[in-house]
């Protein structure tokens, strides 16, 4: 398990991950992240904010949602 920054190839799998959580408790709706314009790219977002970092879990070569 490696725990990191988020990198630019994360992105798709973030979003996916983020959005389907929110889905499975019913909150794919306006005015959740699940509707955030930044989801298409969190790694720009969160490189242009000098005092926050977006870190994800990393096990196998593969983002994870949750740890087994």
């Amino acid at each position: 398990m490696i725990i990191r920054e988020i990198k630019k190839d994360d992105n798709a799998k973030v979003k996916k991950i983020i959005q389907d959580s929110l889905k499975s408790l019913g909150l794919a709706i306006p005015g959740t992240a699940y509707f955030d314009p930044q989801l298409n790219d969190l790694h720009q977002y969160y490189s242009n904010l000098k005092h926050a970092n977006y870190w994800v879990v990393e096990i196998d070569g593969e983002v994870q949602v949750e740890l087994v």
